[in-house]
């Protein structure tokens, strides 16, 4: 019997709570009560207005890859010290092209243009001729003729190699090539690819995709990127060699 009074006491309690508010509600004027709702939505809209906008520079950040501009004087300055710390490669622009194309290597300690260092494409040295921008953090260089497809290697110093993602080198008789549809790469005159190797994401994040392509029509999907930016791709045939390919500059964003 005690629970019950003291639960019907607080009942009461509260009933005259609410009503002596409602009261006061009542006593309040249009401009005050509009003035409090206001503030309530500014109170709950703010935060989520910051949460959002935050989130968004989040997701924008992952796409926010500027592409390096080509030197208007291409002057490489007197040679300097090696740096302290190996070179790390992090990213090729583009990830294909042809005899003469410039090329950009982006990373860090690479020096400015260090008196001991070495650049070689496919194993191929480069040229100093066609090295036309070597700073600490940027290398622009242009495809040596006879270049094949492979990898880029570069040394400072004793300093260990370091050595990009796979490079796709073609030429005008090229006739593969790769489009985009939203998420997915397509190839055209595709009919030899049996399987690609791929690497998606970012400097920071990196996403190796290895698998073979379905039978099909000469035009078919290659890869789905899922949204991630596609760092490097290559395409093989069923022995297993590599096939070249290109791609429209204006489309790609080369």
């Amino acid at each position: 019997m005690y629970i019950r009074i003291l639960n019907f006491d607080s009942y009461i309690c509260e009933y005259y709570s609410v009503m002596s508010f409602l009261h006061q509600l009542n006593r309040l004027s249009y401009k005050k009560i509009l003035s409090i709702g206001l503030l309530l939505a500014l109170v709950f809209t703010v935060p989520m207005t910051v949460l959002l906008v935050q989130q968004k520079t989040r997701f924008a950040s992952r796409a926010a890859y500027v592409k390096p501009l080509p030197a208007i004087e291409a002057v490489l300055p007197a040679p300097g010290p090696v740096p302290d710390e190996p070179p790390e490669i992090g990213r090729v622009f583009p990830f294909l092209g042809k005899a003469d194309d410039i090329v950009f290597l982006q990373g860090k300690n690479f020096g400015v243009n260090p008196a001991v260092k070495s650049l070689k494409f496919s194993g191929l040295p480069v040229p100093d001729a066609n090295i036309e921008v070597w700073e600490n953090e940027l290398i622009q260089f242009r495809i040596p003729k006879g270049a094949s497809s492979g990898v880029i290697e570069l040394s400072t110093g004793s300093h260990p190699v370091s050595v990009s993602y796979p490079f796709t080198v073609y030429d005008k008789n090229t006739k593969l090539k790769l489009s985009k549809k939203g998420n997915l790469v397509v190839g055209i005159n595709a009919g030899e690819v049996h399987h690609i190797k791929a690497w998606l994401g970012d400097d920071t994040h990196v996403i190796p995709v290895e698998g073979e392509v379905p039978p099909g029509s000469r035009e078919r999907s290659v890869l789905d990127t899922g949204g991630e930016p596609l760092l490097s791709i290559v395409l093989y045939n069923k022995a297993g060699q590599i096939l070249p390919f290109y791609v429209d500059p204006m489309e790609w964003g080369f």
